[in-house]
């Protein structure tokens, strides 16, 4: 690094700074105060553990001068220059542990359940993850045989939207301020492209402009054919549950109200 302004003061150890639930309120304190500073420092920590609510801005230091990217009042604190993000993982309950226990079995299915009702895969579908979610819970093994067992909820619209709400809310944490670094890195890991590219922003929703920047890397959304597939099975998912209505119907005894629902449903 002949450049001096590419040298890292300080040693390793204090570059690198783990950002964890353990002592964080009192980690994170020392973290700001070393960026006032202007230490530089390389932040690890988890989605989860600098989720919704916490804010990571940093008293300006004195010798910097950063940029005012808009006409609002400048603030007193400036915002992170960068943010690497890694494919999150533990999003679904994974059924191929070990041991499954009772509370993960539990959320795995209601975990179907939301996927089946948002249309991201057919009633067959839904009984075959079902079914298998029941057999490793027993520990058994269930073949798979039919095209239906092959089908991972990862590679669901849901579950992209899942994880873009993960990646806003990542980047959310590094634009809190109008206080800029000149240059903003924005690193992602390559397996989540293929989310980000299922996914547009709604009319209604103004986007930060990093991850802005970082759909239109990902490129075009392929989002218009997952919403047919989607409506379809939402579609399907409703005519059974109105058959299953008609069928109950059917097999109980008629009162003045059912006979009105009966004739409001033919109409």
């Amino acid at each position: 690094m002949d450049d001096k302004k590419d040298v890292i003061d300080g040693s390793v150890d204090d570059t690198i700074f783990l950002l964890r639930g353990e002592n964080f309120d009192e980690n994170k304190k020392k973290l700001l105060n070393e960026l006032k500073d202007n230490k530089r420092r390389f932040i690890i920590s988890t989605y989860q553990t600098t989720g919704v609510g916490q804010n990571l801005q940093f008293p300006i230091p004195s010798n910097l001068e950063p940029i005012h990217i808009n006409s609002f009042p400048k603030h007193s604190d400036m915002d992170i220059n960068g943010i690497y993000l890694d494919s999150p993982t533990n999003l679904l309950v994974s059924i191929f542990e070990s041991n499954l226990k009772d509370d993960d079995f539990i959320k795995y299915i209601f975990q179907l359940e939301f996927l089946r009702e948002n249309g991201a895969f057919s009633l067959n579908t839904f009984k075959s993850k079902l079914d298998e979610a029941f057999h490793r819970y027993i520990g058994r093994y269930k073949p798979k045989r039919k095209a239906e067992d092959f089908i991972s909820l990862y590679n669901t619209g849901a579950y992209s939207l899942f994880l873009n709400k993960i990646i806003i809310q990542a980047i959310g944490r590094i634009c809190r301020t109008n206080m800029k670094a000149p240059t903003i890195h924005i690193l992602a890991d390559a397996s989540i492209r293929k989310h980000l590219t299922r996914f547009s922003i709604p009319e209604d929703v103004i986007p930060v402009r990093e991850y802005t920047a970082l759909l239109e890397l990902a490129g075009e959304s392929t989002k218009q054919s997952e919403d047919l597939i989607e409506a379809q099975n939402r579609a399907s998912n409703n005519s059974n549950q109105s058959s299953a209505h008609i069928r109950r119907q059917l097999k109980t005894p008629w009162t003045p109200k059912t006979i009105k629902e009966w004739q409001n449903l033919r109409e």
